[in-house]
Formats: structure tokens, C-alpha cells, sequence
């Protein structure tokens, strides 16, 4: 049943996928969650099933927004554009309640897989219709609805991917979280690669799909080399994930 409401409610334009890796939707037009009442279903990593919802409804004459996940997914609302998702506060919550007028437009979301936390984002404002009836009583004169609109949203499927708000795309620079690693090296690497940090407990390879491919245990090492020689050429990103349970993500490139 999800299923179905979601694949008949979202409306959106998908733009295309970036290496499958970055699944990003800028709808066109905006997909539209009207009062009194309505849902809107999203499905971040487009598996088919619906990862989160917006609900309108009407309580005590005015009109209420809900935004909720499902099973396995937290939202956070975000001030901040910039920082990396996975470095904002942990108020993670199942749902929340919006009041209008709307006041939280940045939402971020992550969904707990079996090798760590993927994040992604979603972009949603507020509006209100207004119209005009001409009729005699009390219908008559001015009346306001407001609605929700989902503008945009993104999903990395890389676990612990830095993801910041508003990105939409792997970015092409070498750093995507380098604190508490100091260097990976040789990069681009044919034969290994080693990592060179503080306490390092575990490294884990992903392919720029997703695709757990390689892991090494540190046990509190401050260098840690792994073997790529036989992965095929292209681009990675190891996790290097410290003593302290803190996880930072660098870019590989295999020749």
C-alpha cells in the first residue's frame, strides 16, 4: 500500500543520478502537500519503498504539518548550509511537528545501513493560497489554505559520506573529511594504500556506489595500509573510524 500511495502522490521530475551514488531530485513542478488533508511520500535511495512522509490536517479551525520517518530514518533540522551533514548536532528525531508559518525549510536525513549511516537532504517551504468568495453568510469574503511544498531532495549512498545540505553531486576535490587523518598515501594508488592518523580502529573501503569492498582492523594504530591491487581502477573512499568511535572519510583514487 505504500507503495502504491507513494508511486500515485510523488509527482516530482527526477534529475539524473550522479555515478548512482548521489541520488538527487530537483521536481518540477514542486510536489505540493495541501490542507486539509494530504500526504506526500519520499523515497531518498529510490528503492521503492517510502523512507519518510509530509502530512496536512486540519485541528481546532487552522491547519497543521507533520514530516515523520519511517523505520530506520531520523530527521534533523539544519541552520546550517554548509557543514557537513554528518557533523551537525545529534537531535535526531522521528518526526516533527510544523507550525505555520513554516519555520524549518532545511531538514536533514540519515538512515542506519549495516556499514554506518548514510545521510542525505531535503528542501521544504511553506505557502498559502488565498481566494475570494462573493457568496452571502458567513463563507463569504476572504480564505486562506496553506500547503507544503517539496522542493528538493538528495541521498548518498556511500555510508559515511560528509554530505553537505544543499550538495548534489561527489565533489571532485581529494579532502572530504580529513579530521583526525593526517594523510592517505599514495594517491592515486596501483598496489595499497596506507592511512596515517591517531588510534585508528577500523578502515573501511566503499566503492563510489556504496559497496563495502574492503576492511582492515587498526586496533588503535596510527598507520594503517590496505591492499587495493586487485580492485578495479576508479574512484573509492575509506573510512577511517578512531578509537573514540569518530569517523573520517578520505577520497582514493585506484589506477
Amino acid at each position: 500500500m505504500k507503495k502504491a500511495l507513494f508511486f500515485i502522490m510523488f509527482l516530482g521530475v527526477c534529475s539524473p543520478i550522479y555515478a548512482q551514488s548521489i541520488f538527487y531530485q530537483d521536481f518540477d513542478p514542486d510536489s505540493i502537500v495541501y490542507y486539509p488533508i494530504d500526504h506526500l511520500y519520499m523515497d531518498f535511495n529510490q528503492d521503492g519503498d517510502a523512507d519518510a512522509y509530509l502530512y496536512a490536517y486540519a485541528t481546532n479551525g487552522g491547519w497543521w504539518f507533520d514530516c515523520y520517518s519511517m523505520s530506520g530514518w531520523e530527521l534533523l533540522w539544519c541552520e546550517d548550509t554548509i557543514t557537513p551533514i554528518n557533523e551537525l548536532d545529534d537531535d535526531w528525531r522521528l518526526g516533527y511537528n510544523l507550525l505555520p508559518p513554516i519555520q524549518y525549510e532545511r531538514f536533514a536525513i540519515r538512515h542506519l545501513t549495516d556499514n554506518g549511516y548514510c545521510y542525505g537532504w531535503m528542501k521544504v517551504s511553506y505557502g498559502v493560497e488565498w481566494w475570494e468568495d462573493k457568496g452571502k453568510g458567513q463563507e463569504s469574503g476572504w480564505h486562506s489554505k496553506g500547503y507544503l511544498i517539496l522542493d528538493s531532495q538528495c541521498y548518498c549512498t556511500i555510508p559515511d559520506y560528509p554530505l553537505r545540505w544543499g550538495q548534489t553531486e561527489i565533489s571532485t576535490g581529494v579532502d572530504e573529511n580529513s579530521e583526525g587523518i593526517f594523510a592517505v598515501y599514495p594517491n592515486p594508488a596501483k598496489q595499497s594504500v596506507t592511512l596515517i592518523g591517531q588510534q585508528i580502529a577500523e578502515a573501511r573501503l566503499y566503492s563510489v556506489t556504496g559497496q563495502l569492498v574492503a576492511t582492515k582492523q587498526g586496533n588503535g594504530t596510527e598507520s594503517l595500509t590496505m591492499d587495493v591491487s586487485g580492485l578495479p581502477s576508479g574512484l573509492y573512499f575509506v573510512t577511517a573510524i578512531g578509537e573514540d568511535g569518530s569517523r573520517s572519510v578520505l577520497k582514493v583514487v585506484k589506477e
